[in-house]
């Protein structure tokens, strides 16, 4: 396989999509696609009914901000980890596209990262790095992801009530020196519990009980990981398993003791990719991606939150 991942980094996806009627017009249920995936790929995976819980197989489930003609759903894997984790997502996802799954601007695709060994102080980079390049990721996807386009994954920036990147940086910096001096794992906060901890201190306020973000942090109160929902809806696997290793490599520039960004920074697509130290082809990948939407859209950054100049629309 020609993506890159370190096997011991731990991943997980939730795959949004529409379950289409079959060719003579009828209803096909879950329960049909898990059968089918099964067969195709030999992988375990269930049809359940609609639940949070943190599986070590493959679910498929109900998902009510899906809609479409069809029955929507969820296929959300169970922790993966390294090559063979990625080969995995590969099978069920081709699995998905030969069954006949579909998807439209109210499906996304959903990656998370293990984040109980980074630190309180890596998280608040991961942060800041996201409010400055966010409009950049924009660019890779379509309108429906851009912006303040979509509901369920609102913009780093609105979520601290910011038109700049600037503002978010400083907002975090300022928290940053109010935390305890020691390195602070997360993983310490995760099983002590988050009430008066570093992690309580930075992000107390937007993400103790909202999800809805392109950079999601709710999700280390429940899962302990990094969400990432920032992808518009595909059963393409060779995108899925790019924004896996993307995102990955973003996780990991933060966790990085050297890796730092300032107030004056400037973001561009090619010094996020060179920060990021991705390979060529994965470059090539999302460099071609803007090229397409920006034929597509007319300019690269239609309707793309800005770093300087809050949320351009249209």
């Amino acid at each position: 396989m020609d993506n890159i991942i370190n096997e011991q980094e731990t991943f997980g996806v939730e795959i949004e999509a529409v379950i289409n009627l079959d060719d003579d017009g009828d209803v096909r249920r879950r329960s049909e696609l898990a059968e089918y995936i099964i067969d195709t790929t030999g992988v375990e995976i269930l049809s359940e009914q609609w639940n949070t819980e943190t599986k070590s197989y493959w679910k498929i489930i109900h998902d009510g901000s899906v809609n479409g003609r069809g029955i929507d759903c969820e296929v959300i894997s169970p922790p993966l980890k390294g090559e063979k984790g990625m080969e995995q997502v590969k099978s069920i996802v081709d699995s998905m596209s030969e069954f006949g799954m579909e998807v439209n601007t109210s499906t996304g695709l959903h990656v998370h990262h293990d984040a109980k060994n980074i630190s309180s102080r890596e998280l608040g980079l991961l942060v800041q790095f996201y409010s400055f390049y966010e409009g950049i990721i924009d660019t890779f996807q379509p309108k429906s992801r851009r912006g303040t386009s979509a509901c369920y994954c609102r913009p780093v920036k609105q979520f601290y009530s910011a038109d700049t990147a600037k503002l978010v940086f400083d907002i975090i910096k300022s928290r940053m020196e109010k935390i305890s001096a020691g390195v602070e794992r997360i993983g310490d906060t995760y099983n002590r519990g988050i009430k008066n901890t570093n992690m309580d201190t930075l992000f107390y306020n937007e993400f103790r009980s909202e999800r809805y973000c392109k950079l999601n942090l709710n999700a280390f109160w429940k899962h302990g990981t990094v969400e990432f929902r920032h992808h518009s809806g595909t059963v393409d696997s060779e995108k899925i398993l790019n924004w896996i290793e993307l995102t990955q490599h973003i996780l990991n520039y933060c966790k990085k003791a050297k890796s730092r960004i300032t107030a004056k920074h400037s973001p561009s697509f090619h010094k996020m990719m060179d920060l990021l130290c991705v390979r060529n082809e994965l470059r090539e990948f999302y460099d071609n991606r803007r090229k397409h939407f920006k034929k597509e859209y007319g300019k690269m950054d239609a309707g793309c939150t800005h770093h300087k100049s809050g949320y351009k629309r249209g």
